[in-house]
This record gives structure tokens, sequence and C-alpha cells, in this order.
């Protein structure tokens, strides 16, 4: 979600697209104000879709723009989706998965995720 985005003008779309990592990247960086401004957020608004991508929760330096993150789009390990247990109340029917791994690798990652995530 947009930082310049006012509460007022969601009122204007379907639903907010959330983006997992990004709300949990915030959370591991304890941007405290900006993470519960986002879960009010979610708390308040529909959803319209998601996407999700894996989370290191040790942060690294991401090699396409050097800069440190903790949000991946390429993961090493499934329990890089872990952090969406803590999500899965605000993830939508439409839901994608936002990774540069090869498809089988990202066929792998949605069974996991329905499986120890959603339960499914």
């Amino acid at each position: 979600m947009d930082r310049e985005f006012s509460q007022s003008s969601l009122k204007n779309y379907a639903g907010i697209c959330l983006d997992t990592s990004h709300v949990e990247s915030e959370r591991l960086e304890k941007n405290t104000n900006l993470y519960n401004y986002f879960i009010k957020i979610l708390k308040q608004y529909p959803i319209g879709c998601a996407h999700i991508s894996a989370i290191n929760p040790q942060g690294g330096i991401d090699p396409y723009d050097n800069e440190f993150r903790h949000d991946l789009h390429l993961y090493k390990n499934l329990k890089q989706f872990d952090y969406l247990t803590r999500y899965v109340k605000f993830l939508s029917p439409i839901t994608a998965l936002e990774v540069e791994n090869p498809i089988s690798q990202q066929l792998k990652a949605i069974k996991y995720i329905n499986r120890h995530i959603l339960k499914n």
C-alpha cells in the first residue's frame, strides 16, 4: 500500500492490494507506528487481493539494488513463508505468489503455504 494513500481515498476502490512481505518488513524493522497503521487499515477496509513473498527475519543486502531488506523475491527455504501465519486473516481469495524462483519451486511453495500456513 502506497504510504501517500489517505484513508478517505480507500473508499473509492474495491479493496486494498496487500503485500504481506512489506507489512512484515515494517514489523521486523521495528517501524511500530507504520506497522500499527497498516494493521489498522487492514482491519478497517476490505482486501481485494494480496501478494506474498518470502521473508528473511535477519535481513540482508538485496543484490538487485544493494539495499538492506527483509523481503525476498527469491526464496531459499520454505520456512521463509512461515511469517504468513500472522496475516492469514488478511489474505484474499485472490492471492499471488511474488517470487522469481523456477515454476517447480513456486509450486512447492504454494503447496507448503496451503498445507502449513492455510492448513488446506
